[in-house]
């Protein structure tokens, strides 16, 4: 009975304190005065979905309505922009830029587009006085 006591004693101590005990209260990156710092402001935490899509790198996936063109013709495309782990079709820029580029590298052409929902679309006229060759369509954000 005194040792059903005594164990009671001791687990009522150690809830009472918490993680006290048991609680890491130092190490890398670690913020001695992290909740007076979120109560002040100082910390702003996060607002929103779209404060989150800014930690994830999106990828621009780029689509055209066929791959040989001629002179003065109209490519069409369309952009989808994945972000995150899981790929969503969701974007934290607002604007796609795409260039039309040679095949040194060099920029030919650019515009940029809006992005809605993770999505764009626009076309891009290839100039009438151009050489034949290939040429490259790049897209991001």
């Amino acid at each position: 009975m005194k040792t059903r006591f005594i164990l009671c004693a001791f687990l009522l101590v150690l809830f009472q304190t918490g993680g006290d005990l048991f609680g890491q209260s130092s190490g890398p990156g670690w913020n001695n005065n992290f909740k007076n710092d979120v109560l002040s402001g100082a910390s702003q935490p996060q607002q929103s979905f779209r404060d989150s899509l800014y930690l994830w790198q999106e990828n621009v996936q780029l689509q055209t309505d066929k791959s040989i063109f001629l002179p003065g013709e109209v490519l069409f495309f369309k952009a989808d922009i994945f972000t995150g782990p899981e790929q969503l079709r969701v974007s934290a820029s607002e604007v796609l830029k795409v260039e039309f580029l040679n095949k040194e590298g060099e920029l030919l052409m650019s515009q940029f587009q809006r992005i809605e929902n993770g999505m764009s679309h626009g076309s891009i006229e290839i100039p009438k006085k151009i050489d034949q060759g290939h040429y490259y369509l790049r897209a991001y954000t």
